[in-house]
């Protein structure tokens, strides 16, 4: 056992054990940072969502100015942003029901993109690939994962970072509950 092959393997399977456990550790130490990193960049307001941009147009110019900007930078006119005509929002799609054929998982999506676009849908849902319901409000997406037939499992993206797997009654028990059920930015966690 102490010959010189013994030795040979135990030193390749030291130096193999090191470097996994080194590469376990920076990767808990780099996951550590940038999770703290986002709560600190939230917590001072500089992580800016997409529908929040902060610049704003002039409208007597139609020059674009810093969000700090009380006057335009281009004509010196006081701020006044330009008007819009309002638009009308897009209306819910919720089917009677939404049957999950076997081997598939249903997804609902938070869409950022609504956040500034009216006509685009805010809460979408999933199956196979294909959207089979559509909401512009949380309740319209409670609504949605109430109608979800033949499934008790749900892919949802709690954090922004990825969708997770999610028994179908936890996620509707989220939608119901007062707080915004997830943990991104949308103006109607405020509202």
């Amino acid at each position: 056992m102490d010959g010189p092959f013994d030795r040979f393997a135990l030193t390749i399977v030291m130096y193999a054990g090191g470097i996994v456990i080194g590469a376990l550790l920076l990767a808990a130490t780099a996951g550590l940072i940038a999770s703290s990193r986002r709560r600190v960049d939230r917590a001072r307001g500089s992580e800016r969502p997409e529908w929040a941009p902060g610049i704003w147009m002039c409208a007597h110019c139609r020059s674009s100015n810093h969000p700090s900007a009380t006057v335009c930078g281009s004509c010196r006119q006081p701020r006044a942003d330009l008007p819009r005509e309002p638009v009308e929002p897009r209306p819910d799609w919720i089917p009677a029901a939404i049957v999950v054929p076997p081997g598939s998982i249903p997804a609902l999506i938070h869409a950022p993109a609504a956040h500034g676009d009216e006509e685009a849908a805010h809460w979408l849902v999933k199956v196979g690939g294909g959207v089979v319901g559509t909401a512009q409000r949380r309740a319209g997406a409670l609504e949605l994962l109430r109608r979800i037939e033949d499934g008790d499992t749900i892919l949802l993206d709690v954090r922004g970072d990825g969708a997770a797997m999610y028994r179908l009654a936890d996620a509707i028990t989220r939608f119901e509950a007062p707080r915004f059920p997830l943990d991104v930015p949308c103006p109607e966690r405020t509202a």
